[in-house]
């Protein structure tokens, strides 16, 4: 695993999305997608993210673009501790890219887990299909894909999960 600037991952997803990565909404503008409200439940987040840690291609990007709008639900000290278990000593607003191979699925999981307790905002992408799952703070996850037959994986994935497509509210 690699822990960047956002930069650094910018110059890894332009090549391949063919844009700026400078906002959330410049990467869903270009595919379609569905939504589903994430679970409010703290165990059902944990198997949430262990689900789409299992479920995705590597290598994945994880870009953690939002934090602080709840502070009643972060625990800024356990993410300190985490990212230095991870040997990552630079704040999130420095590094907030993260880069992860095929091994990296266990590390994957706790980052997710821990962007879905503390409601924060995060992309995930896949490069490969050019797959992203944009969690959000208000609660609810955003799947795209150009390509329908990988979006209808992820998809299913999320509907045996029990999460059903929902309107943004």
């Amino acid at each position: 695993m690699r822990i960047l600037t956002l930069e650094e991952g910018a110059s890894l997803v332009e090549p391949i999305w063919g844009i700026a990565l400078t906002s959330s909404t410049s990467l869903l503008s270009l595919e379609e997608g569905q939504t589903f409200a994430l679970p409010t439940d703290s165990g059902r987040k944990t198997a949430l993210a262990r689900q789409v840690c299992y479920s995705i291609s590597f290598p994945a990007f994880l870009w953690i673009h939002e934090h602080g709008i709840w502070p009643s639900c972060e625990n800024p000290h356990l993410f300190t501790l985490v990212k230095a278990g991870l040997e990552e000593t630079r704040p999130l607003d420095v590094a907030p890219f993260h880069v992860f191979d095929g091994d990296d699925a266990n590390e994957l999981h706790s980052l997710l887990s821990l962007v879905l307790y503390f409601v924060w905002g995060a992309i995930l992408l896949e490069p490969t299909n050019r797959r992203t799952w944009l969690f959000s703070h208000d609660e609810w996850l955003s799947l795209n894909c150009p390509d329908y037959r990988a979006l209808a994986c992820a998809v299913e994935v999320l509907n045996k999960f029990g999460l059903q497509p929902t309107a943004v509210q």
